[in-house]
């Protein structure tokens, strides 16, 4: 039976993928992924095991891949997180290529919104 996680440890896995990998999860350096050929994953993709990855995922939001039913159900509960990271990902960090400090203002600005703690970025930073 898989534990339940929190929102700290979805925010935490996510935010911590995102500054270790140093870069976004894309094939061409504009649209994003959940899963690229050498192994990069964005924000979501992180959370997902190769078990639950689908290749119809791809080309779909977050939101989309729930309302398609193959979210994966420990994931559903944190939808709004998720969101949010995904933006952070797809639309800060792929515009900037790195981790930069408008990416670090957008996530502490997420952690506070979901009353979390940041303390990933200055562990990782």
């Amino acid at each position: 039976m898989m534990r339940r996680r929190t929102a700290q440890q979805v925010y935490d896995t996510s935010v911590g993928h995102l500054i270790r990998q140093g870069k976004p999860a894309s094939e061409d350096g504009i649209e994003c992924s959940y899963r690229t050929k050498d192994g990069l994953k964005c924000a979501i993709g992180c959370l997902i095991t190769d078990k639950e990855y689908r290749v119809s995922m791809e080309k779909n939001n977050v939101c989309a891949i729930n309302r398609h039913g193959i979210l994966p159900e420990p994931l559903v509960q944190f939808i709004d997180l998720l969101e949010e990271l995904q933006s952070l990902h797809d639309d800060i960090l792929t515009k900037s290529k790195v981790i930069d400090k408008e990416f670090i203002r957008v996530a502490k600005n997420i952690a506070a919104r979901y009353d979390l703690s940041s303390d990933i970025l200055e562990k990782l930073i």
